[in-house]
C-alpha cells in the first residue's frame, strides 16, 4: 500500500512537471512568434524608411536643379533688363522716341517673362509641398 502511494506521488510529480513544461513551451512558443512578427514589422518599416529617404534624396536633387536653372534664368533675364536700361539711360539725350519706346517694349517684355518664370516656380513649389504633405 506505501508503494502504491509512492507511485502516485511520482505519476503526479511527473504529470505536474509535463504541465509546466508545456506551459514554458508554450510561452517560449509564443514569445518567438512575437519576436518574429516584431522583427517582421521592423523590417518592413526599415524598408519604408529607406524607401522614403531615397524619394527625399531624390526630390531635393531635383529642386536644387530646378533652383540653379531658375536662378540662371533670372540672372540672364535681369541682365538683359539692367544692360537696356542702361542703353536707355544713355540715349536719352538723342531724343530718339522711337528707339525709347522699343527698349522700353523690350524691357517689359522681359519683365513678363521673369514673371512667368516665378510665378511657375511658386506653383512648382506649391504643388511639390502637396505631393509631401
Amino acid at each position: 500500500m506505501n508503494k502504491l502511494k509512492h507511485t502516485d506521488t511520482i505519476e503526479k510529480t511527473d504529470w505536474v512537471s509535463r504541465q509546466r513544461y508545456e506551459r514554458e513551451r508554450q510561452a517560449r512558443m509564443d514569445v518567438e512568434a512575437v519576436l518574429q512578427r516584431r522583427s517582421r514589422e521592423l523590417h518592413e518599416a526599415r524598408e519604408a524608411l529607406r524607401k522614403s529617404l531615397h524619394r527625399e534624396r531624390k526630390i531635393a536633387r531635383l529642386q536644387s536643379q530646378f533652383i540653379r536653372m531658375a536662378g540662371r534664368e533670372l540672372d540672364t533675364l535681369m541682365l538683359s533688363i539692367d544692360a537696356t536700361s542702361a542703353r536707355i539711360a544713355r540715349n536719352t539725350q538723342s531724343q530718339n522716341a522711337g528707339w525709347i519706346r522699343n527698349k522700353c517694349m523690350s524691357i517689359q517684355t522681359t519683365v513678363t517673362r521673369v514673371r512667368v518664370i516665378i510665378e511657375r516656380t511658386l506653383h512648382m513649389a506649391d504643388e511639390q509641398q502637396l505631393n509631401r504633405d
